[in-house]
Formats: structure tokens, C-alpha cells, sequence
């Protein structure tokens, strides 16, 4: 399965005393990075929540945000006062001592005094924020899914378009040579006798002969480009095949393909590189470019899968 890298998911759920709200956004990365941000009367569960993660999401950047909204009755007619009057004596010996200390802010007092109360719920609470959880990230894979189809479709047309342009260039490299070695001989013919002329005390006309086809052959084997336009058809049939699914026998490559095919992008461009500087024909070298503009828009979306 071929899953994007980003995607978001965004849940509510009423309870007893209030409203829980999960917002999780993945965005792209090397590697699984998650930011956990949390009310402190759940801080204990997040380890539970970074296995959950890992559990269900292979790379990317995970935001992930818990809220809790405590209705209003809730707030009020929860409060602990024995816990005010020991504030209170607790803050007027502190300014006995030092006079100019602030009174706390009116709501850090209401919100300290209500800690005990909303641990002895943590039970419901906990089980609460851990279904809503595994919900917002099945949302979250599910949105994973569908972006990474339509990223899928669009690298197999351009892997198509690819092979395209490619097998323009294995029929070019062919009437290329043919063309090259065409020109050169005869070239070879016109010049053979001034050249025997200029060396007749040295070398006779065959052996001259021999020697600059020898030349001509070694040239044409250093800018032949067989072996590159060989490992291209291969490595962009091997994309196309992690993006259908076909063949992928590794475990590993079927959790994270995204790997794989950034691995097999740069060795597209490796090739490309290759072939460029080898080749002679400046068509050859148009269309090598124009691969190389694909590779970049492939590299582009490839960027984006898990």
C-alpha cells in the first residue's frame, strides 16, 4: 500500500465533564518525528500515545494536540475550598514577609484547586483520550491512503511518460552511430592517401588505416550509452512495480516503499548524469534533459510518500 506522508485528522468527543478535541497533522520527514502537546492531567499517558503512533505510522512529522474543555459546572462546583483557605493563609504569610508579592491570577487558583478532583477521574478519562485517539489516527491513515493513490497515478503516467522519451533515445543512439560512423569513414577514405603520403617513409596505407579505425572504435565504445539506457529501463520498471505493488517480496520495502523509490530516483539521476556527458548527439542530450526535468517533477511527489 502506497500511503502520502501528510494528511490531518481532527475529532471531538463530549464526556461527563466536558469536551476532548484531538487535531493530528503528518507532514513530510526523513524520518518519524513526533510532537506531542497535552493537558497535564493526561501528561501520563504520553509514552502510551508515542507507541500508538509508532505502532500505526511509519515517517513523517507528527503534530499531535489534546484539549480538554471542562464544562462551566463542572468548573465551579468542583472546587475544593479547604484547599482556598490553606492557599489563602499560605499567600497572606508569604506577603507578611515579602509585601509586594502578586496575588495569583483568579483562575490558576480555581485551576489549582481543582487537580485532585480531576486526577480521581483519570481512569474515564484515560480510556476517553485513547479510543478518540486510535480513531483520529485510523482518520489519519485513511486520509494517508487515498492522497498516497492519487500520488501513485500520477508517478505511473510519468514513469510511462519516461520509458517514452527513453526508447526516443535508444532509436536516436542507434541512427546516431550509424550516422557517425558513416561520416567518418568516408572522411577517412578522402583524407587516407594524404595522410599515407605524409608518413609513406613510416607507416604504409593499411596499417594506417588500421590504427585510425582502432581510434575510431575506442571513441564510439566511451560515449556508447547501451549499458545506462539498460539500467534506466530497469530502475523505472522497478518504480513502477513498488507503485502497483508488483513483485515486492521484502517486508520492509512493502511498509515503507517511499525509501525505496527515493533510492531508485537518484539512481535515475545518476544515469541521466551519465549518459549526458557520454553522448555526442546533441538530440540525445535534449531528451536526456527533459528526463532529467521528469526526474526532478517524479522526485517532487515521491518526496511526499511514506
Amino acid at each position: 500500500m502506497i500511503n502520502s506522508m501528510t494528511s490531518s485528522s481532527h475529532n471531538s468527543l463530549n464526556f461527563r465533564y466536558g469536551k476532548i478535541y484531538i487535531d493530528i497533522k503528518s507532514i513530510n520527514s526523513r524520518y518519524l518525528d513526533i510532537h506531542i502537546n497535552i493537558p497535564e492531567e493526561i501528561n501520563h499517558l504520553e509514552t502510551k500515545i508515542h507507541k500508538i503512533i509508532n505502532k500505526n505510522i511509519l515517517r513523517g512529522r507528527i503534530y499531535l494536540k489534546i484539549e480538554i474543555i471542562y464544562y462551566d459546572d463542572y468548573t465551579f462546583n468542583n472546587i475544593n475550598v479547604e484547599k482556598i483557605h490553606d492557599l489563602s493563609k499560605k499567600i497572606n504569610l508569604i506577603k507578611s514577609i515579602i509585601p509586594n508579592t502578586q496575588y495569583p491570577d483568579f483562575l490558576k487558583i480555581i485551576d489549582f484547586c481543582q487537580k485532585n478532583h480531576k486526577n480521581s477521574n483519570n481512569i474515564e478519562l484515560d480510556s476517553i483520550c485513547e479510543n478518540l485517539l486510535n480513531n483520529s489516527i485510523e482518520d489519519l491513515k485513511n486520509g494517508k491512503s487515498k492522497e498516497g493513490k492519487i500520488l501513485s497515478e500520477i508517478l505511473i503516467k510519468q514513469s510511462e511518460e519516461f520509458e517514452i522519451i527513453l526508447e526516443k533515445i535508444s532509436n536516436l543512439m542507434l541512427e546516431s552511430y550509424n550516422i557517425y560512423q558513416t561520416n567518418i569513414f568516408n572522411k577517412l577514405n578522402e583524407n587516407i592517401k594524404k595522410l599515407t603520403n605524409l608518413t609513406k617513409n613510416h607507416i604504409n596505407e593499411n596499417e594506417l588505416k588500421e590504427r585510425v579505425i582502432n581510434e575510431i572504435y575506442l571513441y564510439l565504445i566511451k560515449t556508447d550509452i547501451h549499458e545506462e539506457i539498460s539500467r534506466l529501463k530497469i530502475h523505472i520498471l522497478s518504480i513502477r512495480n513498488i507503485l502497483k505493488n508488483k513483485d515486492i517480496k521484502n517486508l520492509e520495502l512493502r511498509k515503507s516503499p517511499g525509501k525505496q523509490l527515493d533510492f531508485l530516483i537518484q539512481e535515475l539521476q545518476r544515469e541521466i548524469n551519465t549518459m549526458m556527458a557520454k553522448s555526442f548527439s546533441i538530440d540525445i542530450v535534449n531528451l536526456s534533459l527533459k528526463l532529467k526535468l521528469l526526474i526532478e517533477q517524479m522526485r517532487e511527489q515521491i518526496q511526499n510518500l511514506e
